[in-house]
């Protein structure tokens, strides 16, 4: 994801939504540089690619995620819109659901 969306350990059930690695879904946000760009956000994303190479890689863009960039001064919503503009026409991602507002690409470039 982009960035968190979501309340996170909400209940006495949480760690039985762990990865069996112990790797949470890490957020691009805490990869990216503090620049508040598009660019450094897709290159805060190849960064956590590269790091589960194994792993097919996708990359969520939702309205709540744009909302949470905005009100914690991430990433304004102006360059929110061109990062998932970015990702829709980048070579690197392929879009595989959209649904309203929000899309799941794949990322399919280099790791």
């Amino acid at each position: 994801m982009l960035a968190p969306n979501f309340p996170t350990r909400a209940t006495a059930a949480y760690p039985g939504h762990i990865v069996e690695d112990g790797a949470m879904a890490p957020d691009v946000t805490d990869w990216m540089v503090p620049s508040g760009q598009a660019r450094d956000a897709l290159i805060g994303a190849q960064r956590i690619f590269a790091n589960y190479a194994r792993r097919p890689a996708y990359l969520a863009l939702t309205p709540s995620q744009r909302n949470y960039v905005q009100m914690w001064g991430l990433m304004t919503g102006s360059e929110y819109d061109r990062l998932v503009a970015l990702v829709e026409a980048s070579k690197d991602y392929r879009v595989v659901h959209v649904q309203g507002s929000g899309i799941l690409a794949q990322y399919v470039g280099p790791r």
